[in-house]
């Protein structure tokens, strides 16, 4: 399996690089360079991360054309979970599940607005994951995974507290 196929989200997110010149960490987000500090340093990283959340909250503008952000899909607000999960060296089995989880809701929802996301979507993925044979136990972890992960997008004001 390749590394590509174990990301939930079909996203690809800009790549953190050397600048040659300073030797700096840089990404380019809008079409404009983002320096972060010294390349390789833990604090370079954190910058990095918290730089593509930003960028992502923001709707991915791409540079001066974009006027007003687009509203957070589901499947880049996913991204910006696994980002945080990873951020926070979370065990590798609590990322399994959460990958697990993930699949259903990016596979029927991943293009639609996550602040349009309720009761009824969750629903409906849980109908999709009983139908796929699932135990009832393990259909209600990836329940709780899911509803965790937007009440994490609410906490960080990613989306509204409505949803």
């Amino acid at each position: 399996m390749s590394d590509r196929s174990k990301n939930p989200s079909p996203l690809r997110l800009p790549k953190l690089r050397r600048h040659r010149a300073s030797g700096q960490a840089v990404v380019t987000l809008g079409g404009k360079d983002v320096y972060l500090g010294p390349f390789g340093s833990e604090a370079s990283v954190g910058r990095y991360r918290a730089a593509v959340a930003e960028w992502m909250n923001s709707g991915c503008p791409r540079g001066k054309s974009a006027k007003r952000p687009r509203p957070l899909r589901v499947d880049e607000l996913v991204a910006t979970y696994w980002q945080a999960l990873e951020a926070k060296a979370e065990p590798k089995s609590k990322l399994v599940r959460v990958r697990y989880a993930m699949r259903p809701l990016v596979a029927l929802y991943g293009q639609s607005i996550a602040a349009e996301f309720g009761p009824k979507k969750l629903k409906a993925i849980r109908s999709e994951m009983i139908s796929s044979g699932l135990s009832r136990s393990t259909v209600k972890e990836r329940t709780q995974g899911i509803r965790a992960m937007f009440m994490w997008a609410v906490a960080e004001e990613l989306i509204p507290a409505s949803v």
